[in-house]
């Protein structure tokens, strides 16, 4: 019945809302297949070539339309005239109604043209100039459109916008004015915020910072539409966009917070326009198009007034437009779906939040304690007394390994690699000649280091000398790790089997590492992500009777090299095609018995995968994350062209940009060029290199989040991994009676995998924003830089080797990507400039950091000899030494972190006290596990470790 609500529609009508019924009705009418469209459905809109001079005048209409394609004149405009052109034969052409129809054959989309007041002068008797302020005639924009698509029940359907001149400012204001309302009354008029996919912006003055050029290029506007004589006194609206351009100025800025929400073209004209006798451009090419990453830009072979005036489909700049606003038309409908899905979300937590505020206003208030019985340190380090004091006994082997390691989540399809790991490194004969090594090797993504890690964690106990874990992609990462051994462990060990100097010496600190490891049995070393390319990563190989190494690489060395204590090899291939599959839905949480559907749907798509374990668990994460069905994610996975990117990614990438969370994009965009391991607190130091154009600290609505709220949404959809508070400690020893670190709080570390790296890349490659990425990451490196090292020269507790050795990793490998891409020719010159200039400044701080690295190694490691190590240095990157809340402003209860900021600092104490009263009075040991509790608010001072 035409006309008529559907069946789902009734329901929906009837039934209360939640986000989980939204959801499942998205799941639901997603599922529903339309049948083709015959020849008596495809039938053509309504044209209406009357129009009014004021508000909204549907110029064509489609009866199955579900886009409004929104055309906004400019300065002294007319909904008509600004868009009517003569054609050879004299004839008036007004291409919305014209031309753009035939154009959008095929599609269901509305076409619509917007008129106001904008005139600067009068020469009728039936209205006067405008009167109106900006913002008033972006109310009325905001307040008509609304009512007009609720009067033809359209308020859900996409908005495309076209805008010309200064009706690009107008457009602008309205997009701001819709997404600030608060109101109850008027939350209706959100729905033009929400509903915008794209915009076409037709010699628009963005405009910039010189205000002297800014006023005469509006002076310009006024005089190239009508001379001066023809009017004595401005309008109020000229005067506002003369004289009061901080308005204009604001508008413009804030809308930075909200342009990546939508596809946008930035159109200049080419031609000059003749003002009073002068040639010139009326909006020059800069001010039309300020260079923003993933707005397209273009010119048109016109004047200001004729750029937006097409007499036929030939004519310059039409096939431009009329293309864009077609493929808009075509994807937009699914996208602003989904944006409404998430707006009636939110709406729901409002109405939640403000209903128990309310009802809290009533009813009894109770103290809650800053850390709940299940966040207590009882539940990390020292759980109970019982449990605890074997954690602390010295005879434990040590287990060294990189910050936040924990146990796989899943492990799947690789026992059988796991039962011949084992027994390859137990291997009799070759542990009775030295270290028995094994080399896993694979393609990225094909679960390496997952296989490693399993085996670490499940064979603990089969090695009483240890087990040291060694991130090993670059050398810098691999002298990391051996600092890390060489301070907890090798160092007080050999004083009297080293030279004193040499102790201390960090040019030798390697070779005393390894020296250290060929002195004893029963250890194993894993070399993780190791590279082969680089002579000197023989240096870190040790060879011992009775130990084991393991290598994970996707690279394989020269066959027998005994310098790498000739490794049998574990080739990785794909996983089973049964256990990929069973892997997709345990890490979906599908409970068993599986559903034949699931089954079916479940191994086609893990095919499409290539059986790869990454893309596997990213295709996972993201279904639990959107709720989407897995049926309507194997069709979307199926349909997608992939031509050489990995597909989940893609897949991934195209949903974070549906659902507007262009931050968490932002913040990928920047993570891809530094290392795999990220300090929070580096990458926090650096955020004010970054302007409001690349924001990676507000939601989908442009509003400031924090920090926390981004990695949250990466982590979601499995593109980072971030340390938990509650991880195993970092390392512990067989001596820490003198442990210089025997309590190391953990830090703050994003994880990105390699893979996932080279993805955003190769994609910020091909949409030629590569360059303008790589220097923001840049830009944020070397301020975090200067903050940490003038943080560290002001403290002398604070900062250790490894920080400035982070700094180092990650600087060299902005370097490599700034050596790859400064010099590029498909660059500008600006760009160009600009990344020499961040090379030659990243050159200069990699030089200052062997030296900076030497003197705090050489201190440390002559306190350790000495007996006279200082416990309380810290590093420059533990939450508790930011100079400003605002650095990293993630302590947020919501996230899982607490309230409590100093948290860290309050258990590194704990643990700093536990392991000193073991050693000295293990009685008082007991009393300090008792009164544990207190670490929630209380200080420790009662303990004097």
């Amino acid at each position: 019945m035409q006309g008529s609500p559907s069946a789902v529609d009734v329901e929906w009508s009837i039934t209360k809302y939640s986000p989980e019924a939204n959801r499942n009705r998205l799941a639901h009418t997603a599922e529903v297949e339309s049948p083709a469209a015959g020849p008596e459905q495809a039938s053509m809109g309504s044209i209406q070539k009357t129009v009014s001079r004021f508000e909204i005048t549907a110029v064509y209409t489609h009866p199955e339309a579900n886009v409004d394609v929104v055309l906004v004149h400019g300065l002294n405009g007319d909904p008509k005239n600004t868009w009517t052109a003569k054609d050879d034969h004299n004839h008036s052409i007004f291409w919305p109604a014209d031309l753009l129809p035939m154009s959008l054959r095929g599609l269901q989309a509305n076409i619509l043209v917007y008129g106001y007041n904008a005139d600067v002068y009068s020469t009728k008797n039936d209205y006067s100039a405008s009167d109106n302020f900006i913002y008033q005639h972006a109310q009325s924009l905001v307040t008509t459109l609304t009512l007009y698509r609720k009067s033809e029940g359209s308020s859900n359907n996409a908005i495309i916008w076209v805008a010309h001149s200064l009706g690009g400012l107008l457009v602008k204001r309205c997009l701001l004015y819709s997404n600030d309302v608060k109101d109850r009354n008027h939350e209706d008029y959100r729905a033009i915020f929400v509903s915008t996919y794209g915009i076409v912006f037709l010699g628009t003055p963005h405009g910039g910072s010189d205000m002297a050029k800014w006023g005469q290029m509006i002076q310009n506007m006024s005089d190239a539409i009508i001379p001066r004589k023809l009017f004595d006194s401005e309008s109020v609206l000229l005067k506002t966009l003369k004289k009061d351009n901080e308005t204009l100025q604001n508008i413009n800025i804030h809308f930075l917070d909200i342009y990546q929400r939508f596809k946008i073209h930035m159109v200049h004209e080419n031609h000059k326009t003749d003002v009073k006798g002068t040639k010139m451009l009326v909006v020059d090419a800069r001010s039309a198009g300020p260079q923003l990453p993933g707005v397209t830009y273009y010119g048109i072979e016109a004047t200001h007034s004729g750029m937006c005036k097409f007499p036929d489909q030939h004519a310059p700049g039409y096939r431009n437009v009329s293309t864009a606003i077609r493929d808009w038309v075509r994807e937009s409908p699914s996208v602003i779906q989904t944006r409404w899905i998430v707006e009636r979300d939110d709406k729901w937590v409002r109405a939640q939040t403000e209903a128990a505020e309310r009802t809290r206003e009533y009813s009894e208030t109770y103290s809650t304690p800053l850390i709940s019985p299940s966040d207590t340190p009882s539940t990390t380090a020292f759980p109970s007394q019982e449990e605890s004091q074997p954690d602390l006994r010295s005879s434990w082997p040590p287990f060294i390994h990189p910050d936040r390691f924990r146990p796989n989540a899943f492990f799947k399809g690789r026992e059988e690699e796991h039962r011949d790991l084992h027994r390859m490194l137990m291997d009799t004969r070759r542990r009775s000649e030295g270290t028995s090594a094994v080399l896993i090797q694979g393609i990225p993504g094909a679960g390496k280091s997952h296989l490693a890690r399993q085996y670490v964690f499940d064979h603990k106990d089969d090695y009483p000398g240890g087990i040291y874990w060694i991130r090993s992609t670059t050398v810098q990462d691999m002298e990391e790790g051996f600092w890390r051994i060489a301070k907890t462990e090798a160092i007080r060990q050999r004083v009297g089997q080293e030279k004193k100097d040499d102790l201390s010496d960090p040019q030798k600190m390697v070779k005393i590492v390894r020296n250290w490891f060929n002195e004893f049995n029963g250890w194993l070393l894993v070399l993780d992500g190791i590279r082969f390319d680089n002579d000197k990563v023989t240096n870190f190989i040790p060879d011992c009777k009775n130990t084991s190494l393991i290598l994970t690489s996707t690279e394989r060395p020269d066959p027998g090299n005994y310098l790498l204590d000739n490794p049998s090899i574990m080739e990785l291939g794909l996983l089973p095609a049964q256990a990929a599959r069973d892997l997709l839905l345990q890490e979906m949480g599908k409970r068993q018995p599986y559903t034949s559907d699931d089954l079916r749907r479940a191994l086609e798509l893990v095919q499409l995968m290539d059986r790869l374990p990454l893309m596997i668990h990213a295709a996972a994460q993201q279904m639990n994350a959107t709720r989407e069905p897995l049926a309507k994610y194997l069709k979307s996975f199926r349909d997608k062209p992939r031509p050489g990117m990995l597909p989940a990614y893609k897949t991934i990438r195209d949903q974070l940009q549906t659902l507007g969370d262009t931050s968490a994009l932002n913040l990928m965009y920047i993570l891809c060029f530094f290392s795999q391991l990220v300090p929070v607190e580096m990458l926090a130091l650096g955020l004010k290199a970054l302007d409001r154009a690349t924001p990676i600290r507000t939601d989908a609505n442009g509003k400031p989040r924090s920090l926390n709220k981004t990695f949250i949404t990466l982590i979601r959809f499995a593109l980072i991994e971030r340390s938990e508070m509650d991880d195993i400690p970092s390392s512990s020893s067989r001596t820490s009676e003198h442990s210089s670190d025997p309590a190391a709080e953990p830090l703050d570390v994003l994880r990105i995998h390699s893979v996932v790296q080279a993805f955003f890349i190769q994609l910020l490659a091909e949409e030629k924003q590569l360059e303008f990425w790589l220097a923001r990451a840049a830009r944020i490196f070397c301020l975090s830089f200067e903050a940490a090292d003038d943080r560290m020269k002001k403290d002398p507790t604070t900062g250790l080797p490894d920080d400035y050795r982070r700094y180092a990793i990650h600087g060299r490998k902005l370097m490599e990507h700034l050596d790859r891409h400064y010099k590029s020719k498909d660059v500008s010159k600006n760009v160009a400039a600009e990344l020499a200039s961040l090379r030659q400044n990243l050159k200069s701080k990699l030089s200052k950091l062997p030296k900076e690295i030497d003197g705090l190694q050489r201190a440390i490691s002559a306190g350790i000899v000495d007996g006279k190590e200082v416990l309380d240095h810290c590093s420059v990157f533990e939450r508790t030494n930011s100079l400003s809340s605002e650095s990293t402003n993630t302590s947020n209860a919501s996230d899982g972190r607490g309230p409590d900021a100093t948290m860290p600092q309050r258990r590194r104490i704990f643990y700093t006290a536990a392991a000193g009263l073991q050693s000295r009075d293990p009685t008082q040991l007991t009393r300090l596990l008792t009164i544990q509790p207190t670490l929630n608010g209380q200080s420790l001072g009662s303990i004097d470790p």
